[in-house]
C-alpha cells in the first residue's frame, strides 16, 4: 500500500492506529453516563484520592 500510495510506511500505520483507537473510544461510555445505583448511605466521606484508588483496582 506504501508503495501504491507513495506514503511512508510509518505514516500508514499512525493513520491505521489513530482509526483504530478512535473506533474503540466511541464504542465505550463515560462512566458519567452510567446510571445512578441507590446503594444507600456513605458510612463515611470518600476523598477524591480514595474514589480513583477504588476505580483502578476494579
Amino acid at each position: 500500500m506504501a508503495a501504491r500510495t507513495g506514503r511512508p510506511v510509518a505514516e500508514l500505520i499512525r493513520h491505521a492506529m489513530t482509526e483504530y483507537l478512535d473506533r474503540e473510544r466511541r464504542g465505550r461510555s463515560s462512566v458519567l453516563e452510567l446510571p445512578a445505583h441507590d446503594s444507600g448511605e456513605l458510612r463515611e466521606p470518600w476523598t477524591r484520592s480514595e474514589v480513583l484508588d477504588e476505580m483502578r483496582e476494579r
